[in-house]
């Protein structure tokens, strides 16, 4: 393959990165209080133990409302190659077991072309898309149906979750969730589950982590012929470990583990911390309306 280099991950790796790490990582909602809350992250990625980037989580919340930013670089080789860089950001609000998205938008570039993705939802369902450029029409990719779009996270929305046993953070049942996930292009399903209980250490934090396994199911949207496609819906080798924060009533991804087709895809956490200052974390409603 031209300008093919085992540093430079390939447009689908990049984007499925992005989302396995957007829907691998798992935060507790606020509940109880009408306080705010927050957290800031920042992570290292490595590909076949090389460094090829960074990222950063940011959430601001309150005990109804949320938004979440995330972004990724490649660096170094990889960087140099792709230019590979992505931004998203989800509003919405929090009420019972699972959070509601309201908006989500997210751009991404390789270097050579930029694609953005807008959408605005109701309900858990898709009520706008926008996706410029489109997506390249091709023969074996299933058809993205209405009925795909309804009672669905975006992939930032979908790190929202509330605890099962708050009082127990770490407790096992926090693994037990299957996630539906349209991104404005594929949906896909994230199931995890409880694999153990390991530890952690990291700026922010020092103690025992939640291990989950997680498991990818593509449902429309994606390429059936595309080698990439079935290998992740038969990788075995994905985890994710969860840890609390500073005493913060938030689940913090420490460790991302995805074997790729290129080798072990890992995204450590370097340090994390509460968020004093929550003033971006406005009524989601209105902040919709404004982006109109």
């Amino acid at each position: 393959m031209k300008g093919t280099s085992r540093f430079a991950m390939p447009r689908f790796a990049r984007r499925r990165a992005i989302g396995l790490f957007a829907t691998a990582v798992v935060l507790l909602a606020a509940h109880g209080e009408a306080r705010s809350e927050g957290l800031s992250a920042a992570y290292a990625i490595t590909l076949a133990g090389l460094s090829v980037g960074d990222a950063s989580l940011t959430l601001a919340s309150t005990a109804a409302t949320y938004r979440a930013k995330l972004a990724m670089r490649l660096s170094g080789i990889a960087g140099l190659l792709t230019g590979a860089r992505g931004a998203a950001e989800a509003t919405g609000s929090l009420a019972g077991a699972r959070p509601t998205p309201v908006s989500y938008a997210i751009t991404t570039t390789n270097g050579h072309a930029v694609r953005t993705v807008r959408m605005v939802l109701q309900g858990g369902t898709v009520a706008g898309l926008e996706v410029k450029p489109p997506v390249d029409a091709f023969d074996d990719r299933v058809p993205v149906t209405e009925a795909n779009k309804i009672d669905v996270l975006d992939p930032i929305s979908a790190l929202v979750m509330p605890a099962p046993r708050p009082e127990k953070p770490l407790d096992p049942s926090g693994c037990d969730r299957k996630l539906a996930v349209f991104d404005g292009v594929a949906r896909f399903d994230v199931t995890l589950s409880y694999a153990r209980t390991g530890n952690a250490a990291f700026t922010g934090y020092s103690g025992p982590a939640l291990v989950c396994s997680a498991r990818y199911t593509p449902i429309a949207g994606h390429r059936t012929s595309l080698r990439a496609t079935s290998y992740m819906a038969e990788n075995r080798e994905m985890e994710v470990e969860l840890a609390p924060v500073a005493g913060t009533h938030l689940l913090v991804p420490v460790k991302i583990s995805v074997r790729t087709l290129f080798g072990m895809l890992e995204i450590d956490a370097v340090s994390a911390r509460p968020r004093a200052d929550n003033s971006e974390a406005r009524t989601p409603g209105a902040q919709a309306g404004a982006e109109k």
